[in-house]
């Protein structure tokens, strides 16, 4: 088994290859598992995976070894696991839903954003200075910037 090896520039890129190289293929992961890679998306907070399908994946370890998600899909019986998968049907929808909404709202932010001009501040412009202390106690008549400085 390689622990490790000499290359003239360690980057991300060959941190890559390597790790897959000796220490995927050797775990029987499959290429699927790694190419789709199952991580939540930080913009719908979900795994495409479940979107797609409405179930979370399962991992090729958790057929050897079950999880307690595997354990108590597998006690469920023919009217019990009717209304579980009737559940899980409706909480699919609202997670789309969700994550419609998610999408559209940095979608948005994105936009808005790139209208907004920078503008480079110089030593000894007067700028105003945000007070903080509202971020915790916001009120809708607090003055919320400090200033000029």
């Amino acid at each position: 088994m390689v622990e490790a090896e000499a290359t003239k520039k360690d980057d991300a890129v060959r941190v890559t290859e390597f790790f897959f190289r000796n220490v995927i293929s050797r775990m029987s992961v499959g290429v699927a598992l790694w190419a789709y890679r199952t991580a939540e998306k930080i913009t719908t907070k979900r795994t495409p995976y479940y979107l797609t399908y409405g179930l979370n994946s399962i991992l090729p370890i958790e057929f050897e070894v079950p999880t307690y998600r595997i354990l108590c899909e597998e006690r469920l019986f023919d009217e019990d696991s009717q209304d579980h998968r009737h559940q899980q049907l409706i909480k699919l929808e609202e997670d789309r839903e969700q994550s419609k909404e998610d999408v559209a709202a940095i979608q948005q932010k994105e936009n808005h954003d790139k209208r907004i001009r920078k503008i480079d501040v110089k030593d000894k412009d007067l700028v105003l200075l945000y007070d903080n202390r509202h971020i915790k106690f916001p009120g809708k008549l607090h003055l919320r910037w400090m200033g000029p400085y």
